[in-house]
């Protein structure tokens, strides 16, 4: 008679793991980095500007959206993803708002430069972009602008923060503001220095 009530009291338990386990599971959610596409009209006589290579540390180079925790550590979020290869993703945002804050159309994203001789190249590397529920999303980058003979002609380090709500969208909209105040910073460097 034990075994008879064990028997429905085991499969009783199994459904309700099932079922909880359904309801916990949520499906994967896929993010952009927020940003507007220019459109700007052909000039002939701007500076032509080569963004890149563009040099993401390696934590950034996977397809999961990392997590900062209160303690330092990097925990992999297991709904939120990116849509794309997040350096590709990284470097339209930063085309786009070169090209508008400097009304530029000649601006290419390295290697995408058939065709054209650039007057500029800007180098970036980016050693941390993330945030966590708890944390600000966070930017630490360097950019550097190179002549048509490859020196160097200026350079910065930059380290930026933005708070957000929590969310993985508001997350998400927080980095992409940061690399926009970048990608603003190095369109006026652009703009002001004269080769």
């Amino acid at each position: 008679m034990n075994n008879t009530l064990r028997l429905p009291l085991l499969g009783l338990s199994v459904a309700a793991l099932l079922f909880l386990g359904g309801c916990s599971s949520r499906p994967v959610e896929f993010y952009q980095l927020p940003y507007t596409p220019v459109d700007i009209a052909s000039q002939s006589d701007g500076l032509a500007v080569l963004v890149g290579p563009i040099k993401l540390a390696d934590y950034l180079q996977r397809e999961q959206i990392l997590q900062r925790q209160q303690d330092g550590r990097l925990l992999y979020s297991r709904q939120g993803r990116w849509a794309g290869g997040l350096e590709e993703e990284i470097g339209h945002l930063l085309q786009a708002q070169i090209a508008a804050h400097g009304n530029n159309s000649q601006v290419s994203l390295y290697p995408d430069r058939l065709g054209i001789k650039p007057g500029v190249q800007l180098l970036i590397s980016i050693n941390r972009l993330d945030s966590g529920e708890q944390q600000p999303a966070v930017l630490q980058a360097q950019w550097r602008l190179l002549d048509v003979q490859g020196r160097q002609r200026a350079a910065r380090l930059l380290s930026l923060e933005r708070a957000h709500d929590g969310s993985m969208q508001e997350q998400v909209r927080a980095q992409g503001w940061l690399l926009e105040q970048l990608a603003q910073e190095a369109a006026r460097a652009i703009a002001d220095y004269r080769f």
